[in-house]
């Protein structure tokens, strides 16, 4: 009898043990197949990201191929607003310009680099006829003050004269005082086109007769130019284009917006390069 019990006992125990083994065996292998999905759906999720951001570089491509072919065709019309239908690849352009004309202030769309110059037209191009009739400009650069980063000086080369050998007039300021012999500039600044100018010069052209351009050379750093006129109804002459070009990408059915990317080109009149400023407009003889 005792052995018979001693038997049942032994059996239960068995069965216990056997019922907690698969007890176990069930917890791994849940905990298995979790880390297996999870891993799946992380690679998963990852791949489609991958895939849509590919996508995304790739329409951001066209979109801006799309937008320099529209500026590469303005250009060959003579910068001129134009648009187009669907191109090839299911891309368009749109390209609008505008002339900075019969203004009382112009910004430069570009950045006056260190030691090249930029050119503000005092006359029509390309005749030269018309000119600025104001007795003054105001020239306006710097975005933070001195010592707070470097800031451009600037030398401004008025060209005038009825004709040949014409005449300039050189401006020299700087506003952080390094003792380079340039005119120190105290305060001044202003805001010219939404755009804020920590510094600025007022040239006078008073008795300068057959206003042609002005040249204005950066030193020290690259700079932000802007311009204003006198104050009176003197208006500033031609100062060039700006091209605007849109490339878009026509929205496919569930893939959202359309991809839309903006080229900005300013078309100058033509100007001499910076490094002629030391040639033509030398007090020496020009010698080879």
């Amino acid at each position: 009898m005792k052995n018979q019990k001693s038997k049942i006992k032994n059996q239960k125990y068995k069965l216990k043990v056997k019922s907690y083994c698969q007890g176990q065996t069930i917890l791994l292998v849940l905990l298995v197949i979790t880390v297996v999905l999870t891993i799946a759906l992380s690679l998963i999720t990852r791949s489609i990201t991958d895939v849509s951001m590919s996508r995304k570089i790739e329409e951001t491509n066209r979109a801006f191929s799309a937008a320099e072919a529209g500026i590469e065709e303005s250009l060959r019309l003579g910068g001129v607003t134009l648009s187009s239908s669907n191109l090839s690849n299911n891309t368009s352009y749109q390209v609008t310009s505008t002339r900075y004309v019969n203004l009382t202030e112009f910004v430069f769309p570009t950045v006056t680099d260190k030691d090249e110059a930029s050119q503000i037209f005092l006359s029509s191009y390309p005749a030269y006829n018309d000119p600025y009739t104001g007795t003054n400009i105001t020239v306006y650069w710097g975005n933070a003050a001195c010592g707070v980063s470097t800031q451009a000086a600037l030398s401004v080369d008025v060209i005038y004269g009825e004709a040949t050998p014409f005449s300039v007039k050189r401006y020299a300021v700087d506003p952080c005082g390094r003792g380079n012999g340039f005119s120190n500039v105290v305060g001044g600044g202003g805001t010219v086109g939404g755009n804020n100018f920590q510094f600025s010069k007022t040239i006078d052209l008073t008795g300068l007769t057959g206003l042609k351009f002005a040249r204005v050379r950066a030193f020290y750093a690259k700079t932000q130019l802007g311009v204003k006129n006198d104050g009176t109804a003197a208006l500033l002459p031609d100062q060039g284009t700006l091209l605007t070009s849109q490339g878009q990408i026509a929205p496919t059915p569930g893939a959202g917006s359309s991809v839309v990317r903006t080229v900005k080109m300013y078309l100058s009149h033509p100007v001499l390069p910076g490094i002629f400023d030391y040639v033509f407009y030398s007090g020496a003889a020009v010698t080879k």
